[in-house]
Parts: C-alpha cells; sequence; structure tokens
C-alpha cells in the first residue's frame, strides 16, 4: 500500500491511503500528522528560504512556523488535496516570505517554487481566536513582551534584549524559539 519514492519524497514521506488517514485524525484532534511535517519539514523549509532566498536565519524561524499553522488549518479544513504536498508547503513559506520582503508589492510568480495555486489567506474564526487569547494569557510576561516587540511592535532583537533586560541577542533569540513552542503547546492543550 505503499507509493513509490517519487511520489512518497513529494508528500513528506506519507502514502496516499496514510496521508487520507492521518488527515481524518488531525480533524478528531491526534496531532501526529501535523508532527510528521513539522518533523520532516522545518528544517529543509528554513534551509530553502536562506540558501534560495537569502532569508536571515532570525526570519525563517517565523515564517515557516506561520506557514505550518496555515497548512494545519487548511488540512483541518480539507482544502489539502494528496499530491506534491511538500512543494505546496513551501509555496506558502515562500509567499509569506517574499510578501513580507517586499511589503506588500506583488510577488513574481516565477520566484515561487512550483506552479500550484495558493489558497487565500487564512482568517482566524472566532473560537480559534479565543483559544489564542486564552493561551496569550496563560504565558509569562517576559514571553508576552517579546513576541508583542517581535511580531506586532516589529521591533529588531537588540531592542527586545534591551526592553526585556536579556544578557544578548543570542539569548533573546533562543527565549524567543522557547516562547513560541511554549505558546503553541498551551494553544493546543486549550483546543483539545
Amino acid at each position: 500500500m505503499s507509493a513509490g519514492p517519487t511520489t512518497v519524497n513529494k508528500n513528506f514521506g506519507l502514502s496516499e491511503a496514510a496521508f487520507k488517514q492521518l488527515q481524518e485524525a488531525l480533524q478528531q484532534g491526534d496531532q501526529q500528522l501535523f508532527e510528521q511535517i513539522f518533523l520532516s519539514h522545518f528544517e529543509r523549509c528554513r534551509s530553502l528560504l536562506t540558501i534560495k532566498y537569502g532569508a536571515p536565519q532570525s526570519d525563517t524561524y517565523d515564517v515557516v512556523m506561520w506557514s505550518l499553522i496555515q497548512f494545519r488549518h487548511l488540512l483541518l479544513e480539507g482544502k489539502v488535496a494528496y499530491g506534491n504536498l511538500e512543494a505546496y508547503f513551501m509555496r506558502i513559506a515562500v509567499s509569506k516570505y517574499l510578501r513580507e520582503q517586499n511589503s506588500g508589492k506583488e510577488i513574481p510568480t516565477a520566484t515561487l517554487p512550483e506552479a500550484l495555486d495558493l489558497p487565500t489567506p487564512y482568517v482566524e474564526d472566532e473560537e480559534t481566536l479565543a483559544i489564542l487569547a486564552k493561551a496569550w494569557s496563560k504565558l509569562g510576561d517576559i514571553c508576552r513582551q517579546l513576541l508583542k516587540g517581535f511580531y506586532y511592535d516589529k521591533l529588531d532583537l537588540r531592542s527586545i534584549t534591551a526592553l526585556i533586560g536579556d544578557s544578548s541577542e543570542a539569548n533573546t533569540r533562543q527565549r524567543k524559539v522557547r516562547c513560541i513552542k511554549e505558546l503553541r503547546k498551551i494553544f493546543f492543550e486549550l483546543e483539545g
């Protein structure tokens, strides 16, 4: 029941039957599909953004994490069909990165991996926003201050390091990674 090597390589190592089974399980609250995509593709996507598009490592983490969450929502809504899943996911990430770099200017499609149609940007529903707000309130003060500074206020790492009184930008970068992981963990606990 396994697919050929070319198909499997384009679909996070999953056969079509396995993908459909994991997608149904995801809709029932089982995060195994999301975790498999995260483990198999997170670093690969970050590397693509760095090597092909010159993205700084500090930006790639956020772009790929945002893309994973978008992709998860699309999977939950049944808007992702088996095929070349990896290219579809990569295109979401690359589009996000290029959109941020071009500040809303039109992105030439030649710069995107594989010509796949992108979904319209996902708009969170009220229930998801409520869960996120609850998860946000459970984060510690420093994490909230750090993430707000980075994502909302668009501060650079040096400014955030000074704001939270951290010892170095490297520590702040690592703390940001831990804060995002903690927010994700709380979100999924509340959602489940």
